[in-house]
């Protein structure tokens, strides 16, 4: 560490290219960016790297990009709750996370 610029580019442009949606390529990156964060190392991002992922991006197949779907709503958690054993530890657990997830969501 530090990473060159050079070298993110030609991970992000090997790698990701033609196989991954643009999403996929930032959320890398982020990744690599909060490495260096964390160990006190200069992030060297630029440019270029920011011309590889558009590149990179116009490449990605039309598989990689998923339609919107419908938000779940609280009628889903009641219906959920309705549907499950609540007398069975597994089942509270599910039920407990998929609440905890919904309502922090929300936030």
């Amino acid at each position: 560490m530090p990473t060159s610029e050079l070298l993110l580019s030609t991970f992000i442009t090997s790698h990701g290219a033609g196989s991954v949606g643009k999403g996929t390529i930032k959320t890398w990156l982020l990744g690599v960016e909060l490495w260096h964060h964390i160990n006190d190392a200069p992030w060297l991002g630029g440019p270029v790297l920011q011309c590889s992922v558009k590149g990179a991006a116009r490449l990605a197949p039309l598989s990689s990009c998923l339609d919107k779907r419908d938000p779940v709503m609280i009628e889903h958690l009641c219906c959920l709750h309705w549907h499950l054993d609540l007398t069975n530890s597994f089942d509270i657990a599910v039920f407990v996370i998929t609440c905890i997830v919904f309502w922090c969501c929300c936030r």
